[in-house]
């Protein structure tokens, strides 16, 4: 998903796993359909920030723990962030 955070000059942050894996074709796909769906943006710079998942949330999916449990698991997982309230 993307999230519009600056209008001078109109900055995007495209969410993804791991932009690395991001091809500069793929890029400039994004930026060539985004263009045409909106009116005025034909000679605007702009700037795409592509941020991959953080450290913390790899090693987080990594433990195999799930938000309050797997269905059916009565209850027995984690309340991630808040493990006080268990």
């Amino acid at each position: 998903y993307c999230h519009q955070v600056s209008t001078r000059p109109p900055t995007i942050v495209v969410f993804c796993n791991d932009p690395g894996l991001l091809p500069n074709n793929y890029r400039r796909y994004l930026d060539r359909k985004f263009r045409e769906s909106l009116t005025g943006l034909e000679a605007t710079p702009i700037r795409w920030i592509f941020r991959g998942r953080r450290e913390r949330d790899v090693q987080r999916a990594g433990l195999g723990r799930t938000m309050n449990g797997a269905p059916g698991a009565g209850g027995t997982g984690t309340s991630f962030p808040f493990p006080h309230a268990d």
